[in-house]
């Protein structure tokens, strides 16, 4: 019954990737938007969820109202491999944030965990690195952030990080808002 699930899951993931590349390529997208905030709090509802036994605190501060130029699932799926990156190396506490900048919204995501090593830091977006070791089937595959780093490129956008050891990484992003 497990494996069938993750079979379903992927069938489901790449059916997704699929449609959405043939979208793109044909121009389909252009009036994709989503609200940062109804995204955010679901993620978040989630990810306590997930991390429930950790004593991990996640906050959102996100006010509702601005809306990117991306489909639902695309902001879900670069800023939930974000935050559960964020819980996952997490100490204590994550935070996500955003504010609005011209013509664009930044989305911060901050964790106070060990921090990215130097020598890791220029890989991070590759497909399939990882410097995490292997836990388990769908575990540690290392493209959640490649996959992050793809859907804010495919928008227009940029991610930006930040990490010192022992204290924490902060991972910013910046899309094009959907101007009213």
């Amino acid at each position: 019954d497990v494996l069938r699930q993750q079979v379903d899951r992927m069938r489901r993931q790449i059916d997704y990737h699929l449609a959405h590349a043939r979208a793109a390529a044909s121009g389909a997208m252009p009036g994709a938007s989503c609200d940062v905030a109804v995204a955010t709090d679901g993620l978040v509802r989630t990810l306590e969820r997930l991390h429930a036994g950790r004593g991990l605190s996640i906050r959102a501060s996100v006010p509702a109202g601005v809306v990117v130029r991306a489909q639902r699932e695309d902001l879900d799926g670069m800023l939930g491999n974000l935050l559960d990156n964020a819980c996952t190396w997490g100490r204590s506490v994550v935070q996500v944030t955003s504010r609005a900048i011209p013509g664009a919204v930044e989305i911060t995501v901050d964790d106070d965990g060990s921090g990215i090593r130097p020598e890791a830091f220029e890989k991070i977006f590759e497909r399939f690195y990882t410097d995490r070791p292997h836990q388990g089937f769908g575990q540690n595959s290392g493209l959640g952030l490649s996959i992050c780093y793809g859907i804010v490129q495919e928008h227009g956008g940029r991610v930006e990080v930040e990490s010192t050891l022992g204290q924490g990484t902060t991972f910013r992003v910046v899309l094009p808002v959907v101007e009213a």
